[in-house]
């Protein structure tokens, strides 16, 4: 039997008010961190790359991430644009951001929406858009892109190549078999064994739903039991992504009036450290 003992004015005690409070918020609260996220290092260099773009000009991000949006707003522009194929996806994720600016939403695929928008971008960010897009979609992707922008407008985009290779599932199980768990754990875990694993089909098509089973089957025990059930809050099931061919975005990219400008390591301390890259690219003078 567990027995709450009041405090002597009355009140709950101090770890009861902070759980009830907890409980609440639990529910509603964004459990997504870094690098799935865009951090603080990589907003730094957007905002230090876009200090000499046209405030008053079009600017778009592909996908409704909302740390993106709010890095726009902050540094001055008016006339954003949000691409997206999920209407609802763009009206939460507008209920969580920091601000409450008025937007442009262009519903539908981003290549179809960005052909029909020719030169119309100063600046169009991105954070791991393309492991929504087929490889073989990748090329006219990134000239959609390109010809959307005007001429030396940027792209600044994340992207998950694992140049160094994937994760084998005894990694995987050694590096998390006493970790805590935590949402940096989780989030941890959902980077390197869900998108940085063996577990990837041949073609490093990652589908989520054959991975839980494969890492079900080969990470036994209630730690890891917990572990995967926590992941998919934040990575569901019945998902397909197309992540971490080696060098694929400088191929795609060839040839589509994109310069690079930059390229950058994400910070040291995360798990996509040497795997994936921040680009910054700028659409070449016709």
């Amino acid at each position: 039997m567990i027995r709450v003992l009041p405090s002597r004015l009355g009140a709950p005690p101090a770890s009861v008010v902070y759980a009830q409070q907890l409980l609440s918020r639990i529910a509603t609260a964004n459990p997504i961190l870094p690098p799935l996220r865009p951090d603080a290092l990589e907003l730094t260099r957007i905002v230090r790359h876009l200090r000499s773009a046209d405030r008053r000009a079009p600017v778009g991000v592909l996908g409704s991430t909302l740390e993106l949006r709010d890095c726009l707003h902050e540094s001055g522009f008016d006339n954003v644009h949000v691409l997206d194929s999920d209407a609802e996806y763009f009206r939460l994720t507008s209920h969580v951001r920091v601000y409450d600016n008025s937007e442009t939403f262009i519903l539908g695929d981003w290549a179809d929406s960005l052909e029909r928008l020719e030169s119309s971008f100063a600046v169009l960010l991105s954070d791991l858009t393309s492991g929504y897009v087929p490889y073989s979609s990748r090329a006219r992707f990134y000239a959609a892109i390109a010809r959307s922008l005007r001429p030396g407008g940027l792209f600044i985009d994340k992207a998950l190549e694992n140049p160094a290779g994937l994760h084998a599932i005894s990694e995987i199980e050694s590096r998390y078999r006493t970790a805590p768990l935590n949402l940096q754990t989780i989030n941890y875990f959902c980077c390197e064994a869900i998108f940085c694993s063996t577990l990837q089909l041949d073609d490093q098509l990652v589908d989520t739903t054959r991975v839980y089973a494969q890492l079900a089957d080969a990470l036994r025990g209630p730690r890891f039991g917990r572990l995967i059930d926590a992941a998919q809050a934040i990575v569901p099931t019945d998902c397909r992504w197309y992540y971490g061919l080696r060098s694929e975005q400088l191929a795609s990219v060839a040839g589509t009036g994109l310069r690079l400008r930059a390229k950058y390591q994400l910070a040291r301390s995360q798990p996509y450290y040497r795997r994936a890259h921040q680009y910054v690219w700028e659409r070449e003078a016709p």
